[in-house]
């Protein structure tokens, strides 16, 4: 269980290391939330698993780099996470904004997982991964 002091800690790595996003899955209207956290640490991405959960890739784009993890909580198990450490974040505020109405939406148009979206869903989750996308590109 995370304490007070591991949710601040936790949503200054996601402002200056994270980022929080939405998939769109190509075939299908439905999307999926998600929050990243990326370093070179791995004590910080076990730390990350052990005390939220998700999983990790090992990234390395380039031989000479050193090795980068990248800790991911996707879809359901992004919404306790970006609810508790909301009131601590100050650069990606927004972004945990969006989501959090992103699941409001999913909630009000009782979509099901695997099931084909009702074209209204469709059309407000596209509004917030839009608006996240711009929130999210570089230089913003």
């Amino acid at each position: 269980m995370a304490t007070r002091d591991d949710l601040i800690y936790t949503a200054g790595i996601v402002d200056g290391e994270g980022c929080i996003g939405m998939d769109k899955h190509r075939n299908w209207s439905t999307f999926t939330p998600y929050v990243m956290i990326g370093n070179t640490d791995p004590t910080l991405i076990d730390w990350l698993v052990d005390t939220f959960g998700g999983k990790v890739q090992i990234v390395q784009q380039n031989k000479r780099w050193k090795i980068a993890y990248r800790w991911e909580l996707t879809g359901f198990a992004s919404l306790p996470f970006v609810r508790a450490i909301r009131p601590y974040l100050k650069l990606k505020a927004r972004q945990a904004d969006l989501i959090l109405a992103f699941y409001n939406i999913h909630a009000k148009w009782g979509v099901k997982s695997g099931a084909k979206a009702p074209r209204g869903y469709a059309k407000e989750a596209t509004v917030i991964k839009e608006a996240l996308t711009i929130l999210n590109k570089r230089g913003n």
